[in-house]
């Protein structure tokens, strides 16, 4: 059996992460200073749980109980709240880590020209 995390319990389960062999971490920075943990999931586990290739992203390991959840409930909206609020809380963290790569990238990257460009003006 599968065990799969909210991300609001990660801290409590964060403390087992290096001893314990039956969960898989990974671990990756978002914005500044947030750390967040999420379980890695392998491709068959989701090809299992028929989710999409289009959904097997960052925070996949918590559409699996979502979609299990809205498919015990009939699909009604006011059911299964918590699931969809810690995968959409996922989804911004992981737009957020993007986000803050992609800057990251811009400004190594106009670093480099204003270098390029000032030696070539010194050379001029």
């Amino acid at each position: 059996m599968t065990t799969y995390l909210c991300i609001d319990h990660l801290p409590a389960v964060l403390r087992c992460a290096s001893a314990c062999t039956r969960h898989r971490y990974m671990s990756l920075t978002v914005g500044v200073s947030q750390s967040l943990s999420t379980s890695l999931l392998l491709q068959e586990e989701l090809a299992r749980a028929k989710i999409d290739i289009g959904y097997r992203d960052f925070c996949a390991h918590l559409l699996i109980p979502l979609n299990e959840c809205r498919r015990a409930n009939f699909y009604l909206p006011w059911r299964c709240e918590h699931e969809r609020h810690a995968y959409e809380k996922c989804q911004y963290f992981d737009y957020k880590r993007r986000v803050a790569k992609k800057t990251q990238q811009t400004a190594q990257h106009r670093g480099g020209q204003a270098k390029t460009q000032a030696a070539e003006t010194e050379a001029a």
